[in-house]
């Protein structure tokens, strides 16, 4: 029986494409978060996540969801403004990838959902849901820890995005 306020078709639509990210410093634990498979070719499989969650690590590993296997992946990059970082694995252990939408076209109001580890692995693929409540918001953002560095224009939703979920 479908429930019409269902998000379930949705959510295995990105559920085994979206992975923890763990990162290390000195084969110690440092932080985790979350990130998702956007991109595959022939030889690797790229995966997003936050630069905060691996700015400091020397090692990453990532788990999908629907699997308990470790992999080791390769720090392409990040950049601290946007806090965006880029992963690659081998392709053949990726599973399909998260189509990446246009935020332009959202409405305030529409169903929007989060696949996400917060506070850590225990946690691994919890799925929140909430509506748009704002566009175009204007936040501060500090880099150094004690000043205004600059600001981003945010999506406000209502989901739980709870430490970890970054990503």
């Amino acid at each position: 029986e479908l429930v019409e306020n269902s998000i379930s078709t949705s959510v295995d639509k990105v559920y085994s494409s979206t992975v923890i990210v763990v990162s290390y410093k000195n084969g110690k634990e440092i932080s985790t978060g979350t990130g998702f498979v956007y991109k595959k070719d022939d030889k690797n499989a790229y995966i997003m996540t936050n630069n905060h969650v691996i700015e400091n690590a020397d090692t990453v590993e990532i788990e999908f969801n629907d699997k308990s296997e470790r992999i080791e992946a390769k720090i392409l990059g990040g950049e601290v403004y946007s806090d965006i970082a880029v992963l690659t694995i081998d392709t053949e252990k990726a599973n399909n990838i998260v189509e990446i939408g246009n935020s332009t076209e959202i409405k305030l109001g529409d169903t929007i959902f989060t696949v996400g580890s917060p506070m850590g692995l225990t946690y691994k693929g919890t799925v929140t849901k909430g509506i748009l409540s704002g566009k175009e918001r204007m936040v501060e953002v500090s880099i150094s820890g004690n000043s205004t560095d600059y600001y981003m224009n945010v999506l406000q939703l209502d989901a739980a995005v709870n430490p970890g979920n970054s990503g």
